[in-house]
């Protein structure tokens, strides 16, 4: 029987529930924003959580908005970010370009989630042809991600 793995989020809570480990944890969201195009979290880890809505597509402006948001949230502390690939969404040319050379300089490390094929081999391309100057892992469930982050985090 496969494990169950999954977070919630329930406001300002997020519930990290490792039924693999038998244990369940309880994660203060310190800070969470709506945006047009999805919504941003950060948790008391110093981790960004973003979820991207259906259909959109992510353009330079809204990767300012997230670096705005990130800037304003932790201006002087690391921080890692969570994505969560699972809805469908399109990044544009620009905005990919303009990701791998503007990176937020207090990220340690990036984590995405997708269960399916397809995204991983773009993400895998993605990685392999940009050279992210951060580690960058793609994990089948946030939970997975989520540790990954907070043991890559150098504070």
């Amino acid at each position: 029987m496969k494990a169950l793995i999954k977070i919630l989020l329930i406001s300002p809570i997020l519930l990290v529930v490792l039924e693999k480990y038998n244990q369940v944890k309880l994660v203060q969201i310190s800070s969470h924003k709506v945006f047009d195009f999805g919504e941003i979290s950060f948790t008391t880890d110093s981790i960004f959580i973003i979820r991207i809505n259906n259909e959109v597509t992510i353009e330079i402006k809204e990767l300012k908005e997230m670096q705005e948001f990130f800037s304003t949230v932790s201006p002087n502390e690391k921080f890692g970010i969570l994505g969560d690939l699972s809805s469908p969404f399109h990044t544009s040319t620009a905005a990919r370009e303009y990701l791998t050379k503007n990176g937020h300089p207090n990220r340690y490390a990036m984590a995405f989630v997708s269960g399916t094929l397809a995204i991983r081999i773009l993400f895998n391309f993605f990685v392999k042809v940009n050279k992210p100057n951060v580690p960058v892992q793609l994990f089948p469930n946030e939970t997975e991600a989520y540790l990954w982050l907070k043991s890559k985090n150098p504070e």
